[in-house]
């Protein structure tokens, strides 16, 4: 498991390089105009999900490769889903540092860096690359990267459209929202669920619901996985 994980973090590095200066040159981007209200959902939503989606881009022998190694089937599907995981909190953990230091500057900045570790905010950041790993990765795994990739990058590019334009404003307009960006109307849906639903059940049944919704992906992800012929 361990020698799957470093060699993901090996053949991808220049990537996760690259999503590292992306995030700092946007950031200092947004430093210079001082629009701030977009910065978490980008870093967050964005760039996480992306990366479910490069690590198997770049692995285009991927499965053929690796089932050469002396790993079982489940340890190459669970390193997979392991290292998006591990990339994607490293993204949030760089988020927090760059809310947490542009707050200095920016007040709105201030107000998300600590809505971001916060319950509510450690729920949005799990929540995108959650989303992408558990639906993309038992249609990559089944169809593989041909008509897999195609089906994962429309459902992506239809699901941010929607998000992020659609939802956005709709919840925007809807509750009234001083502020743009999807960070800004997620934390308002969240706190109008903690009203309705009291704080312990809303997010007890959030985290259940997120849970079953990742180990079962990874249950169909082995199951097609199993069902390959890669010999």
């Amino acid at each position: 498991m361990k020698a799957l994980l470093l060699r993901d973090l090996r053949i991808h590095m220049l990537f996760f390089l690259s999503m590292i200066l992306l995030s700092f040159l946007y950031s200092m981007l947004i430093f210079t105009t001082g629009s701030v209200d977009g910065l978490v959902g980008f870093l967050v939503v964005f760039i996480p999900s992306l990366t479910g989606v490069v690590l198997f881009l770049k692995d285009k022998e991927f499965i053929q490769h690796t089932a050469a190694m002396p790993v079982t089937r489940c340890q190459l599907v669970v390193a997979k889903y392991l290292s998006t995981c591990i990339y994607g909190g490293f993204i949030v953990l760089i988020t927090i540092l760059i809310t947490g230091y542009l707050g200095r500057f920016f007040p709105n900045s201030k107000i998300d860096f600590f809505q971001l570790i916060s319950l509510r905010g450690f729920i949005f950041a799990i929540l995108p690359i959650t989303l992408i790993v558990s639906l993309s990765y038992p249609l990559l795994f089944k169809y593989g990267l041909g008509l897999g990739v195609k089906i994962l990058l429309g459902g992506f590019t239809l699901l941010y459209a929607i998000g992020m334009l659609i939802g956005e404003r709709f919840v925007k307009n809807w509750l009234e929202l001083p502020r743009r960006g999807i960070f800004a109307a997620a934390m308002a849906l969240f706190i109008k669920g903690e009203e309705r639903f009291g704080l312990t059940a809303f997010y007890t049944a959030f985290i259940l619901i997120l849970c079953v919704l990742f180990f079962g992906s990874v249950i169909l992800s082995l199951f097609w996985m199993n069902r390959k012929d890669i010999l």
